[in-house]
């Protein structure tokens, strides 16, 4: 749950997005990025990029998808986290959309739970020259019902979605649909590769040309030139991103403010054991956890003393102006108030959208009760 320096992972998740998104300053999405990096989340970063990637840039800038790929296949090799910095700025200030996001969130809150329409009757001429497993998304395709593709990709299996892929591209190369991707570049929701190709055929780019602009990012790495207990003081050098991120569905809601502040200063240890990072820490000392009291142990007292003589972080011994960063309160902000200021920032007039897909979208503000999920 916490990531090096403490902060909470799914809000560094969030406030990457919506810093990212939302064009504040560079130094932010790199900050919030770099901090789950550190911390040895590696899959994390890759797949939060290629969903935040997809979820908003893809439409309007589909030949990123080389450089993405080949940036994060070149860092699974030789780790830098000038890789991801890299990718970061060429995504700042890039045009974006809300088609694929909204969608996304469809599969995400309702998943194969949601309704769908049923097609009775004789199938479709049309339909032979595709698998079974495919008939019912095509069909949807083919009557934009947008409810039922959400649902159907929900619903698809693993060993069938490569044949789904290849069928839902040959459809739209029928209906002379002109964009195409590859299912194996190095993103593993394979599911949302799926729904971004559709999406892309159906919303029409019609955003200006932008001259991509160059950012230079002043970095500086975590100082451990300090004692255990002036670490964090050191190095907590973002506030995560109160304003927005209460719109997403986080650990924190889940809890109260008083537990969540008790598991940082007397039970850090225990939500640090998932952190790659702090894994690798725990088990180089043999740090064991009892699962009850959400308490670390060691073999012998020697190894104790060892650790914390290296990384006792003291969190419970640290001001507001330290711990504040991470556990600041968030804003009440409701999921339609969050989307309708994504719909201000985000200059939607970049992509003609279909009738019937504004259509579903009105319904789906209009409905949604839930929190955004990340």
């Amino acid at each position: 749950m916490f990531s090096e320096f403490l902060y909470l992972k799914d809000e560094l998740i969030a406030s990457f997005i919506v810093s990212l998104i939302y064009e504040t300053e560079i130094d932010e999405p790199i900050l919030y990025i770099s901090e789950l990096y550190n911390s040895k989340y590696y899959e994390d970063v890759y797949n939060i990029i290629w969903q935040t990637y997809f979820d908003f840039y893809y439409i309007t800038n589909p030949t990123l998808v080389t450089l993405i790929h080949d940036t994060i296949s070149k860092d699974r090799f030789n780790k830098s986290i000038h890789n991801i910095h890299y990718i970061v700025k060429n995504l700042f200030k890039l045009d974006k959309s809300m088609p694929v996001f909204l969608m996304h969130q469809q599969i995400k809150i309702y998943g194969s739970k949601s309704k769908f329409t049923a097609f009775r009757g004789k199938k479709p001429k049309f339909l032979e020259k595709y698998s079974d497993v495919s008939h019912k998304i095509i069909q949807s395709l083919e009557k934009f019902n947008w409810k039922n593709i959400t649902h159907f990709i929900s619903s698809i299996k693993e060993d069938d979605l490569q044949t789904i892929f290849s069928d839902v591209h040959n459809y739209l190369i029928d209906k002379k649909k002109k964009i195409s991707i590859d299912l194996s570049i190095d993103y593993t929701n394979k599911k949302h590769i799926l729904l971004s190709l559709i999406m892309i055929n159906y919303c029409k780019d019609i955003s200006e040309d932008r001259t991509n602009e160059k950012f230079e990012v002043e970095y500086t790495c975590p100082n451990y030139d300090v004692i255990p207990r002036k670490l964090l003081n050191e190095n907590r050098n973002i506030t995560i991103h109160n304003e927005l991120i209460g719109a997403f569905d986080l650990y924190r809601h889940s809890v109260s403010r008083e537990e969540l502040y008790n598991q940082l200063w007397y039970k850090w240890e225990y939500f640090c054991k998932d952190c790659p990072l702090w894994n690798e820490r725990f088990t180089e000392y043999k740090a064991t956890f009892n699962d009850e009291n959400q308490k670390i142990n060691f073999p012998n007292d020697d190894l104790l003393e060892e650790f914390y003589e290296k990384y006792n972080l003291e969190p419970d011994e640290q001001s507001s102006t330290v711990i504040d960063p991470s556990h600041i309160e968030l804003n009440d902000i409701t999921s339609k108030d969050f989307l309708s200021k994504l719909l201000f920032n985000l200059h939607s007039s970049s992509v003609e959208i279909p009738n019937t897909l504004i259509e579903f979208f009105s319904e789906f503000e209009s409905n949604i009760t839930n929190k955004y999920i990340i």
